[in-house]
């Protein structure tokens, strides 16, 4: 030793001491399983600040049962604060006799700038309570991967479990990956609670810019994300029992118990079959339920969307309900090889879909309208809808007309409907017009009622109550078809009203009216003048309601009346004449009406321009040349 002529400036005063070694390595242990290597290491005594350098092939490396082993560029070590800082690239790998701040044997961590730490010395013990990394971060574990532009982690010291993490805040490019899922996000951070025992179990996870997380059959990406975890890990046994759940349904980890997300969420469920997007998600795992409020929430699946201002989604996924207005559009298939269109549904108040069920009901202001081609248009209006939709392999097997063993007959994935119930004046539409203008009407059929309800399966139709029902041909008359004399029906408009109620049947071609039946006819030719029918009970034969379908009631070329049958206490008013009589048979194709009386009665004809009414048992009236021929004579 020798004195220096001029006092350095790491030294406080005259009696302060700086240390430094250099050797190629300077080795320093101590005695509780601690070692450093360096290549240069100096102590200033006044500041009792400790730093370490390396030189080529002789990194600074430090073994400690708190850090496991460590290698950087340089340390800097300030004891009297208990602060220290590990310089350039380095790494930290947790070994099976070390403690390694929590870390499992196996645990490594790697950085290409810096890493800062703060410890406490407790018993003669470093304790190390946050650890901060930066740039390029890695974390390799045997049940995850981690990567993120800077780290920091704080620690717990406890008197049975040693040191445990606390907490983990990550930012930059952040990306966790691990057997059941990942996560990547701007910023994550990690908070832990004590169980009862003491031990340090995750807690809340949150996570902001673009967030993305991703797990068995599901993901999602938002802005924030903040999930809430089971104070206790799940046994694998109960885990994976939760895990068969039917991937139809929406399902959560099992160590979830809350989810809240917002800013442009986007829901995959089912393996990619639904999507959901919307602004906020408040998830209870505990409850099964999910609650999303958007601009709107939007859920698609297939051919299908739902758009919904906000979005319950309840026991585990079965159940949903829409407040206010939304809309609802899918690609509907009348039967299997049919041909597909679009029908969008639209309403104001509330939505409800019950999954297991494939049923919707939406209230307020309801209208669903599908069209095949430009010069169609068909529309059904109603205070509340219900919806029972099929899949494609319910379909199938509805239809039975698919060979399951031919891929080539698989059915598109669209849906088929079932059945419907519109409820409040519902009103059913269907009209086709001559050109793309829509201006110049061909046909239009219009059925309104206080209850719709209609079986596509046995293509059964019915109205409870009081109806209306509509039927308007503007087609050109064959010509080389005679015309009738007196034009019951065809060309033209035909009312028809009733108080008892309607039933209605595509596969046979054919409806019925109760009580109250008054149908009018307009002929398209006005100088044949108006008819009127007035009966108890109507039977109709109608050429148009073949495959007749709830939303699309015109998609044959014709609508004609083929025949009907009315009875009791019949009533038939044109501009030449009264008729009465029990039953009214009219065919068409005969072109003919044949009137029968009640035993002991008779039908009665009154004309304008005869001054006694004509009476018969039975008449038939032969409308292609108004003549009137009697079948039995009265009594």
């Amino acid at each position: 030793m020798k004195p220096l002529e001029v006092r350095p400036d790491t030294l406080a005063d005259a009696r302060d001491v700086m240390l430094r070694f250099t050797g190629k390595p300077v080795i320093a242990r101590d005695g509780k399983r601690q070692t450093m290597t360096c290549a240069a290491m100096g102590y200033n005594e006044a500041s009792q600040r400790l730093h370490a350098d390396s030189a080529p092939g002789y990194p600074v490396r430090i073994t400690a049962e708190a850090m496991g082993d460590v290698t950087a560029t340089a340390l800097r070590l300030d004891l009297f604060r208990q602060r220290g800082e590990l310089k350039g690239p380095g790494s930290l790998l947790a070994d099976s006799d070390s403690d390694a701040a929590g870390a499992r044997p196996g645990f490594g961590v790697r950085w290409t700038d810096r890493m800062t730490l703060a410890y406490t010395v407790k018993d003669g013990t470093a304790h190390i309570d946050e650890a901060v990394f930066y740039d390029d971060v890695q974390i390799d574990d045997a049940e995850f991967k981690f990567n993120a532009k800077r780290l920091a982690a704080r620690f717990a010291h406890h008197a049975r479990h040693r040191t445990q993490l606390a907490s983990i805040d990550a930012a930059g490019n952040v990306r966790v990956e691990a057997e059941r899922g990942s996560i990547a996000a701007d910023r994550l951070q990690l908070a832990t609670q004590p169980d009862a025992d003491g031990r340090l179990c995750p807690h809340i996870m949150q996570a902001a810019g673009h967030v993305a997380l991703s797990a068995p059959a599901q993901s999602i990406r938002a802005g924030k994300l903040r999930v809430t975890l089971a104070d206790q890990p799940v046994k694998k046994e109960t885990a994976g029992a939760q895990t068969k759940a039917d991937v139809d349904r929406l399902k959560f980890d099992s160590r979830v118990r809350h989810i809240w997300a917002e800013d442009e969420i986007e829901l995959t469920l089912d393996a990619g079959k639904t999507k959901i997007t919307a602004d906020t998600l408040d998830a209870d795992a505990d409850k099964r339920t999910a609650a999303l409020v958007g601009s709107p929430v939007t859920l698609r699946r297939g051919d299908s969307q739902l758009k919904v201002l906000a979005l319950n989604v309840e026991e585990d996924g079965r159940v949903a309900r829409g407040r206010g207005g939304g809309e609802f559009h899918y690609v509907e298939n009348d039967a299997p090889r049919g041909q597909d269109r679009r029908v969008d549904v639209s309403w104001s108040d509330a939505m409800i879909y019950a999954d297991a069920l494939n049923r919707i009901t939406v209230a307020g202001d309801v209208k669903a309208e599908s069209s095949d081609k430009p010069t169609e248009q068909n529309r059904l209006t109603a205070d509340q809808l219900t919806l029972e939709l099929v899949d494609e392999k319910a379909a199938e097997q509805l239809a039975g007309a698919a060979d399951r063993n031919d891929p080539a007959s698989v059915i598109p994935s669209h849906r088929v409907l079932k059945q419907l119930v519109a409820e409040g004046d519902a009103v059913l539409l269907a009209t086709r017009y001559r050109d793309r203008t829509r201006k110049h009407v061909v046909t239009r059929l219009r059925l309104n009622g206080p209850i719709l309800r209609f079986n596509n399966v046995t293509e059964q139709a019915s109205i409870k109550g009081p109806g209306k029902l509509l039927v308007e041909d503007y087609r050109p008359v064959d010509p080389s078809r005679t015309k009738n004399a007196v034009n019951l029906s065809g060309r033209g408009a035909t009312l028809f009203t009733w108080s008892g109620g309607m039933d209605m049947s595509g596969a046979d071609k054919s409806f019925n009216l109760h009580r109250g039946v008054r149908m009018t006819h307009r002929p398209a030719d006005k100088k044949q003048g108006l008819i009127e029918l007035q009966c108890g009970k109507l039977h109709v034969a109608m050429s148009g309601l073949s495959g007749m379908r709830a939303v699309r009631m015109t998609e044959n070329e014709q609508i004609d009346i083929d025949a009907f049958t009315a009875e009791q206490a019949v009533q038939l008013r044109d501009p030449q004449r009264l008729i009465s009589a029990h039953r009214l048979r009219y065919t068409a194709e005969d072109r003919a009406v044949r009137l029968t009386a009640l035993p002991g009665r008779e039908v009665e004809i009154v004309q304008v321009d005869q001054p006694k009414p004509f009476k018969a048992r039975s008449i038939l009236w032969h409308l292609e040349k108004d003549r009137v021929e009697v079948l039995r004579a009265g009594y």
